[in-house]
């Protein structure tokens, strides 16, 4: 008999794709939910959801962004999810040790533990804009104004 998922804990043996499917998994038995309803709520595609599901697709960082804001309570931390689905994860404050703008962002609002809608109103930004900028959309002068005007790093960090 198989044991329950346990929210916030995902297998060291498995696969990136098998922990991916274990993750979307534990989410939607801790809420009781549907994969349907579970699009719905990330306004990611059914048709993703599913693949990502039956162990086709590794979720994206995109994708556990937004399940993590979106199921708070599943116990899942996108610093906990994204190394194990092979996402580069650097819990560091130093812009320069990051790839990209985009992983430099995502660092920084997880390390602020901000849901995106906070983080977007704590940096000045729309909600639409933080997305745009963590899935790697370069930010015109204006947005990267706003974001180093309203994030400085001592003040998130301290």
């Amino acid at each position: 008999m198989k044991s329950a998922p346990q929210g916030g804990v995902i297998p060291p043996k498995l696969s990136r794709r098998q922990a991916g499917k274990y993750f979307i998994d534990t989410v939607l038995q801790v809420l009781n939910m549907r994969p349907a309803q579970l699009s719905a709520l990330t306004g990611h595609a059914a048709v993703t959801v599913s693949r990502y599901r039956a162990g086709k697709r590794v979720p994206t960082m995109g994708f556990i962004l937004d399940l993590v804001d979106a199921a708070p309570n599943a116990g899942f931390t996108v610093d906990q999810v994204a190394p194990r689905l092979g996402h580069p994860w650097r819990a560091t404050k130093d812009p320069e040790r990051h790839r990209t703008f985009a992983d430099y962002v995502i660092t920084v609002r997880v390390l602020a533990r901000l849901p995106g809608n906070q983080f977007a109103i704590k940096s000045g930004l729309t909600i639409d804009c933080v997305r745009d900028l963590e899935r790697g959309v370069l930010p015109d002068d204006a947005v990267l104004r706003k974001f180093v005007r309203h994030i400085p790093a001592t003040r998130l960090f301290d």
